[in-house]
């Protein structure tokens, strides 16, 4: 009796974290590395530029996407 082929283990992305400039575009740099469309996630904004935080340097978005 043969044992076959070993079953490869399939790993899943559950979430992602994106950044951009804008809320916008973190949102979508999260979705294209799930993958994944709007839909099928919800969003979590981890961070956000404060009000002084363009005079200092190049503020961004951070967010994190979980897949639902």
């Amino acid at each position: 009796m043969g044992t076959g082929a070993p079953k490869e283990d399939v790993l899943t992305m559950e979430w992602a974290e994106g950044t951009g400039q804008t809320l916008e575009e973190a949102q979508e740099n999260a979705l294209a590395q799930l993958g994944a469309s709007a839909d099928e996630v919800r969003f979590e904004v981890l961070s956000r530029p404060g009000a002084l935080s363009g005079i200092f340097g190049r503020a961004q978005y951070r967010v994190r996407a979980i897949l639902e």
